[in-house]
């Protein structure tokens, strides 16, 4: 077990099949993730290890489904706050499909920027997450229409991006 992680996956138990896919994704795109189910190891007392596993997280993803924030969350939650002011730990709010238009959330995590997937688990909202863990956005190659050539190529900024979504 890796003494840091990126990322602290705060959950509620009924989104955990949903938190395991980003889990997967994450892991997939080379950060460590720290996952209840994968870290608490059996035969010793599962809220030290949780406290370990905060304490060694750069990050943490509060996740946010149709039921709201579970029971653990909100100790995890004012844990990483209260961090996050020493430490400069980013508390991430992530809104899951099915989280309703305007989601109950603390006002301390009301405040901080959130990553929207009630559209779905997206390439474009896992990069945004991926951003907020580590502070580096993800570039990606777009094919662009050469306007001479009819060929492809070049990079598309995101706000160029932005740009042609907004004029559809």
């Amino acid at each position: 077990m890796p003494k840091t992680f990126n990322v602290f996956l705060s959950y509620n138990r009924k989104d955990e099949p949903q938190v395991e896919g980003i889990a997967e994704r994450l892991h997939s795109m080379g950060l460590s993730v720290w996952l209840d189910k994968l870290k608490l190891r059996p035969g010793f007392p599962w809220q030290e290890e949780l406290e370990e596993g905060i304490r060694a997280s750069r990050a943490v993803a509060v996740f946010v489904g149709k039921d709201g924030l579970g029971a653990w969350q909100r100790p995890e939650m004012r844990a990483f706050l209260d961090r996050s002011q020493r430490k400069k730990i980013p508390v991430i709010p992530v809104l899951l499909p099915g989280c309703p238009a305007l989601p109950k959330l603390t006002l301390f995590l009301e405040a901080n920027t959130w990553v929207d997937l009630r559209g779905g688990v997206t390439e474009d909202g896992l990069n945004q997450l991926y951003y907020g863990i580590t502070g580096k956005q993800v570039t990606r190659t777009f094919p662009v229409a050469s306007s001479t050539s009819g060929k492809t190529s070049g990079q598309l900024s995101p706000w160029k991006r932005w740009g042609l979504v907004a004029g559809l």
